[in-house]
């Protein structure tokens, strides 16, 4: 099935009128915005920043983050904590 030349296409047509070129402007300057305070930051400001909105943390209640928190913070110990005694008793069966 073809379409008819002279029949407008279907969809939204796109229109660049004043309207919509201070829209654009505005996403522009928004954006820019937020690059300059990505910048603005330190070091470990940015990595804080990255995590809350890699993870979506930016949008619990501080009692939500701080359980979610605590939950990472336990894990981490288990694994850091179990991989130090594996590999010590890996290290003293086979090498020593």
């Amino acid at each position: 099935m073809s379409l008819d030349p002279g029949l407008p296409r279907p969809g939204p047509s796109i229109d660049l009128s004043q309207g919509s070129k201070l829209a654009c402007r505005d996403l522009e300057l928004s954006s820019n915005r937020s690059i300059d305070r990505l910048k603005a930051m330190n070091w470990v400001q940015r990595k804080i920043y990255l995590y809350n909105v890699t993870f979506g943390l930016y949008m619990l209640d501080w009692w939500e983050r701080f359980l979610f928190n605590t939950l990472v913070v336990v894990l981490m110990w288990f694994i850091c904590f179990n991989g130090v005694r594996y590999t010590s008793d890996f290290c003293s069966r086979n090498l020593w």
